[in-house]
């Protein structure tokens, strides 16, 4: 029970990480509401992708991890994966106009904040599993 709310945990904190990092990003940058009503429209496939990606290649399941290096490996390819499939879609589509300081910046800083808070959440459950007994 405790893995199944672990595991909506990180998928509710990826997706709180990916808006403070949007935030984050708009904010550095002059002009904060000007951005946001920008690309508030593009912001929600951008999500989609993330958590989607995160879905697929098992980022929210600690349990199925043996250690905290192939967690952070799952969580490079995972977001590998997501960046790959939005600059492609931006390709595709053409919207080649979009800030790359927001949308590299968004990718940064989420990548950043989840390796320390998932390795985190990772370990302090291996601590306490091993410290249980």
């Amino acid at each position: 029970m405790k893995y199944k709310i672990t595991k909506y945990a990180l998928f509710i904190l990826d997706i709180a990480i990916v808006l403070f990092a949007f935030l984050f990003a708009a904010k550095v940058r002059p002009g904060t509401k000007r951005i946001i009503l920008t690309y508030y429209r593009s912001f929600i496939p951008f999500i989609l992708i993330w958590i989607g990606s995160g879905v697929w290649g098992l980022k929210f399941s600690i349990k199925s991890t043996s250690s905290g290096m192939d967690f952070a490996k799952r969580i490079f390819k995972c977001n590998l994966v997501a960046i790959t499939a939005v600059l492609g879609l931006m390709y595709v589509f053409g919207k080649f106009y979009y800030s790359r300081y927001i949308v590299f910046g968004t990718v940064l800083t989420t990548f950043a904040l989840e390796l320390f808070l998932f390795l985190g959440i990772y370990y302090a459950f291996r601590f306490h599993k091993e410290n249980a007994s």
